[in-house]
């Protein structure tokens, strides 16, 4: 049953349109959150307020966190539900391929612009969607991709993702001593239009799939409001709510944060 617990808190959820964004949407709204959704359109949809945002640029990135900076004094959340599996390659704003801009960068970004409304809230969480934990291959992780596309649609979402699962465990160790903890979460099967722009095959296997799938996200919203969950700060929850961490993985966060660093630089210096 809906309930108004999170009435007076505010989060913002990008990929909102859609998919774990939208389902996300629609859980906190109701249970009486104010959320910002933002998408490339900057629809409203089931929001309570809409917001522009081009993760495959920077300076959309920007201008989309100093407009929540002028509206608000702090944000309870930060919910990263927005990705895409692209299977042709395209250059972003980033200088990298638009996988690396909007499945990884871009949240990034996203964060550091909006770090201070996160570290004036009582307590807040940033959660990010990842995926399921078995898919998580540390042995085969390279930082130094981020360089290069893809060698195809799915291969990239696939390395994203661990990204998101390492960027997870960085950010966590930057939010010790704060009010601020992070999470990465496995949604489930979720209605999604993730492969809309994949080969036929693709898009017909993903219209079954949908059949199948939730139009909600529990877990979603667990990450994003469950106090209880901070003690797992920088571990990727599965849809029980169990925390798995991967230290092999771990052992490349020098890398990966030296290599995002400066490609978001040479983006801010473009």
């Amino acid at each position: 049953m809906p309930t108004n617990d999170l009435e007076g808190r505010a989060y913002v959820v990008t990929g909102a349109s859609s998919g774990v964004g939208l389902a996300a949407v629609r859980g906190l709204v109701a249970r009486g959150a104010h959320v910002i959704g933002a998408s490339r359109s900057g629809a409203r949809g089931d929001a309570s307020e809409g917001l522009a945002l081009d993760l495959t640029d920077p300076e959309a990135i920007r201008r989309a966190a100093d407009g929540v900076r002028r509206a608000r004094s702090a944000l309870d959340g930060l919910v990263h539900a927005a990705g895409g599996i692209y299977f042709e390659p395209q250059v972003s704003r980033f200088g990298v391929d638009r996988t690396w801009a909007v499945d990884y960068l871009g949240h990034v970004l996203l964060t550091h612009e909006l770090w201070s409304l996160l570290a004036s809230a009582p307590r807040a969480r940033i959660a990010t969607v990842a995926g399921n934990p078995r898919f998580v291959r540390p042995s085969s992780f390279d930082p130094t991709a981020l360089e290069r596309p893809p060698t195809s649609g799915l291969a990239g979402a696939s390395l994203a993702m661990s990204m998101r699962v390492l960027w997870t465990h960085s950010l966590a160790r930057r939010c010790e001593g704060t009010r601020i903890t992070a999470l990465a979460f496995h949604p489930g099967l979720v209605r999604s239009n993730l492969v809309g722009n994949g080969p036929w095959i693709v898009r017909t296997s993903a219209r079954l799939l949908n059949a199948w799938a939730s139009p909600h996200c529990a877990i979603a919203v667990r990450c994003a409001t469950d106090a209880s969950l901070d003690r797992d700060s920088g571990a990727l929850i599965d849809p029980s709510g169990r925390a798995h961490r991967f230290p092999a993985l771990e052992a490349h966060e020098a890398t990966l944060t030296t290599i995002s660093a400066r490609l978001i630089g040479r983006a801010a210096a473009a």
